[in-house]
């Protein structure tokens, strides 16, 4: 595996993180706090040329999203001052035990966990199978039903990445979708 490198950004501030806490009535992850606190949300890079980018596998169990396929590329992670903007977009969108942290290039949106038993998971929420609000029933919160899985925990979420190959139909026949 290549090395994990992060863009260079300005440090995160200890009360930075703490708004963050308290907008969100919890504490973050121990795991993701400390990303925060040293990389400030740069997105994880693998390798040297710009062209390639990094991707995660992301299961999906059966949903209709799969038909996007079995990986996210990573596209930007959010620093601690953008990180409370995005809560406030993404909020009603995504299932309430989760907050977005970083997107693909798409804007579909990594989520990680903050609360109940899966809390510290990171998992891939897919915008084009999302329901909207207008279609969900009133006062129903956002479901799984466009959400895939990719790791228990924000560590093994940076382990699992990958850097994208030079001919994805050669991957792909390597790598069936799981």
């Amino acid at each position: 595996m290549a090395e994990l490198k992060f863009d260079p950004r300005p440090l995160a501030a200890e009360h930075e993180i703490e708004a963050i806490e308290r907008r969100i009535e919890l504490s973050l992850p121990a795991g993701y706090r400390r990303y925060l606190l040293a990389h400030n949300g740069a997105a994880p890079l693998l390798g040297t040329d710009p062209a390639l980018g990094t991707f995660v596998r992301v299961r999906w169990d059966g949903k209709p999203a799969a038909r996007a396929g079995g990986v996210a590329l990573i596209g930007d992670f959010y620093s601690a001052p953008k990180w409370l903007e995005i809560h406030e977009i993404f909020r009603t969108r995504i299932p309430p035990e989760t907050v977005a942290i970083g997107n693909d290039p798409g804007g579909s949106q990594f989520l990680l966990v903050v609360k109940g038993q899966a809390r510290g998971q990171i998992l891939f929420w897919h915008r084009r199978y999302a329901i909207g609000e207008d279609e969900r029933d009133e006062g129903k919160p956002a479901g799984y039903e466009n959400v895939g899985f990719i790791a228990d925990s924000f560590e093994e979420f940076l382990a699992k990445l990958e850097l994208e190959p030079d001919d994805w139909d050669v991957w792909e026949a390597e790598n069936p979708a799981v």
